[in-house]
This record gives C-alpha cells, sequence and structure tokens, in this order.
C-alpha cells in the first residue's frame, strides 16, 4: 500500500524524528529519561500504542547504530512510563492499552468510481483538490486520495483531511484520504471517486464498504507507526524546509525562556 502524505503528517514525522534525535544528544542520563518521556507522549497523544513505541524507539536504534546499551537505557525507560500507574503522560489516569477494533462501518452500499486529475473532470487548476491538496501530477495515485459526495460525506460526519478505509474494489482496497469533493450534479447519492493516473480511465464498484476510525486521534496512529518509511519516501526538500521550520520555533522557544540580562 503507498503511503498517505499531506504537509500536517511531514510535520508528524518531523516532530517524531527530531525528538528522537534530541534523545541521543542528550548529555545527562536526566536529561535522556526527560526526552524519551517527551517522545513517548507526543506518540501517545497521536494514538501510538506502547507496544508500538517500543518498536519505534528499536528500529532507530538499529538504522542509527545506537549502542545495545543506549538502546536497553531507552527501552527501560519507556517501560517505566508503562509501569508508572500514578501519572499517565496523556491523561490523569493510567497507562492502559485496550484493545478495540480502530475501524467502524459505516456504509455498506457506496458507489465507487475513478478519476483523473484532468481539466475535463476537475477545473482549470486541476494541480489542486478542492482542499487546496497540492498534487504530484507525475504520481497522483502516491496521495491516495478520494473524492466524496458532499451530503453523504457530512453524514458520515467527515471532513478533508480525514482516512476511511474502504473494501469492495478489487485493487483499491485500504486507507485514503478525502481532499476532494464530487460534482453537485452527484448530490444525494452514496459515492466515492479515487483519484488514479491518467492512463486508467475506467473502474466502477457496487456496494464498496466505507469504515471510519472508532476515535479520530487513532489517525497518528497510522502515520507515525510509518514514520521510518514515510522519511525515506519523502520529498527531502520538503522534509528539510519543515525541519528547519520546527528547529527555529524550537531555538526561539528557548531563547524567550532566558533570563534577560
Amino acid at each position: 500500500m503507498k503511503i498517505i502524505i499531506t504537509e500536517s503528517q511531514l510535520k508528524e514525522v518531523a516532530e517524531v524524528q527530531m525528538l528522537m534525535e534530541s534523545i541521543f544528544e542528550a548529555e545527562s542520563i536526566d536529561e535522556f529519561k526527560k526526552e524519551v518521556r517527551k517522545l513517548v507522549r507526543r506518540l501517545l497523544l497521536s494514538g501510538v500504542a506502547i507496544a508500538s513505541i517500543y518498536s519505534i524507539i528499536s528500529n532507530y536504534c538499529d538504522k542509527n547504530n545506537v549502542s545495545q546499551e543506549v538502546k536497553k537505557q531507552a527501552i527501560e525507560t519507556v517501560s517505566e512510563i508503562n509501569n508508572d500507574t500514578t501519572t499517565d503522560i496523556k491523561k490523569n489516569e493510567p497507562i492502559v492499552n485496550k484493545k478495540k477494533n480502530d475501524w467502524k462501518l459505516v456504509d455498506s452500499h457506496t458507489l465507487a468510481t475513478v478519476y483523473n486529475a484532468i481539466p475535463a473532470q476537475c477545473n482549470g487548476d486541476f494541480g489542486h483538490t478542492a482542499s487546496m491538496f497540492t498534487l504530484n501530477l507525475d504520481d497522483v495515485l502516491s496521495h491516495r486520495i478520494i473524492a466524496m459526495e458532499r451530503t453523504f460525506m457530512a453524514k458520515l460526519g467527515l471532513k478533508y483531511g480525514d482516512i476511511v478505509k474502504i473494501e469492495g474494489t478489487n485493487g483499491y482496497d485500504g486507507v485514503w484520504q478525502i481532499q476532494d469533493t464530487m460534482n453537485k450534479r452527484f448530490k444525494g447519492e452514496h459515492k466515492i471517486d479515487i483519484l488514479v493516473p491518467n492512463n486508467i480511465k475506467y473502474g466502477q464498484w457496487d456496494n464498496v464498504k466505507i469504515y471510519k476510525l472508532t476515535d479520530p486521534t487513532l489517525k497518528g496512529k497510522y502515520i507515525s507507526n510509518m514514520a521510518g518509511e514515510i522519511s525515506e519516501e519523502l520529498n527531502k526538500k520538503q522534509m528539510s524546509r519543515i525541519r528547519k521550520e520546527l528547529a527555529a520555533k524550537k531555538k526561539m522557544k528557548q531563547n524567550n525562556k532566558r533570563p534577560k540580562k
């Protein structure tokens, strides 16, 4: 499955990467644990389970040749946080990993078709969706975008930027993001359009199932869990720009905290 990439998701990935780097730049054990705690808090607030956080840290250590001793300290610090029943980083209650289904079926009679990013099917600004999402016209499928009929989208309680899971398309099943809406002539219909490359001209499926997240905060789980994989596929210039912006904000915040002479 291709990976969903939006500006906000790039920012999430950059924040996680920079927090991870801060951990292994710490000069004392107390600072080290403080930075681990910041990372765990950030991931938990994105809906990432503790079990996945262990994997994220472990994979980062292996990929960046972090010593086994330091890796062990990081994992032990996460365990300390998880075992601390008096302080919950996310809310003021113990951290509990409850098993539940992330997805809820909201419609099973949707008509799905495909569309292309061309003037005849969009408008003069076919390089942008209705949400003003900028498309990579050389690889539109990489965004995994669907358009939804407006009233149908509202009925399901969805909006631009939300992700849904679809089933029953024989090749396009999986997680997609809503970044476009359909022509007004389809008003009231249970219909979605899947954005595909221009060489694909036809595709239609009846009774497609649509699932929405049971908890909107779980969206981060589908982004942060793939942070390493995403970072290798990102446009390097775009990621560099976002990291510079975050670094500048961090420096400004630190300067504001310093006592004035």
